[in-house]
């Protein structure tokens, strides 16, 4: 029980952190403000990671390399710890593997929470700025763009979150579908 607490303690926390790491590589990509108060804060707690690796590497186009290899390093780095505190063990290569599939999975994710968060600010404060609620409606707009085509706002009610967030879900369980069998519970 005991152990099931600290996996859980620790895949959570580590997840919020590479959730950091993914919000500042899709920054490029979704023309984030970087002005945002919020967006400021996020770099000032990744770049001591990020800085060290960048001078190394420097980005291609709109692809941050050093955000990227920072992000696989970290998510590497707590399976391998997750399957040593569970005293298993997998090749370095299937550490890898598990590794992009929990980052693909976190991305998704990421996704699936601006689009939330998006729409419980549409609901408490539509008119009032919050640095937040402007990086999720900067991330979750363009996923929600193709939806809003296809299924117009019906009595003033927009049902393409709806519709994003059972693509978003199938795209998970997708993932989470190749993932070694054996690891689905533990990491």
């Amino acid at each position: 029980q005991m152990l099931q607490a600290g996996f859980y303690i620790i895949k959570t926390l580590s997840q919020l952190f590479i959730m950091l790491f993914l919000l500042r590589l899709l920054f490029p990509w979704f023309h984030i403000n970087y002005r945002n108060p919020a967006v400021q804060g996020i770099f000032r707690l990744t770049s001591s990671f990020i800085n060290p690796i960048r001078r190394l590497i420097p980005p291609i186009g709109k692809i941050d390399t050093a955000t990227l290899i920072v992000t696989f390093l970290i998510q590497y780095f707590v399976i391998f710890l997750l399957l040593i505190l569970n005293q298993k063990m997998l090749a370095v290569h299937m550490i890898a593997f598990v590794s992009i599939i929990e980052i693909c999975i976190q991305s998704a994710n990421l996704f699936f929470f601006a689009i939330i968060i998006k729409i419980i600010f549409s609901w408490i404060g539509p008119k009032m700025y919050n640095p937040i609620a402007e990086i999720a409606g900067s991330i979750s707009d363009p996923i929600l763009k193709p939806f809003r085509k296809l299924i117009p706002p019906l009595s003033g009610i927009d049902f393409s979150p709806i519709f994003a967030i059972i693509c978003i879900q199938a795209i998970i369980i997708f993932f989470q579908s190749i993932k070694p069998y054996y690891l689905w519970v533990n990491i």
